[in-house]
């Protein structure tokens, strides 16, 4: 684990927080321009894949799209 990052759990917990009833599909960890986010992907109760990334350092939301 890389020292300075926020939990994985935290990240996912935040992501399912913002559309409740959803399933995960896929949460990684990647490289971007020298930072580290979490992307994580959802399935929305709605039948809808959305694409949420989150600052690995601070947790912050970067991103809440619907994925194509």
């Amino acid at each position: 684990i890389l020292s300075g990052l926020v939990g994985s759990e935290m990240c996912i917990e935040t992501a399912l927080g913002r559309h409740p009833g959803a399933r995960l599909l896929e949460a990684e960890l990647e490289e971007d321009d020298d930072r580290y986010e979490y992307e994580v992907e959802l399935l929305t109760t709605e039948g809808v894949v959305r694409e949420i990334k989150l600052d690995a350092s601070t947790g912050a939301l970067l991103k809440d799209e619907e994925d194509d």
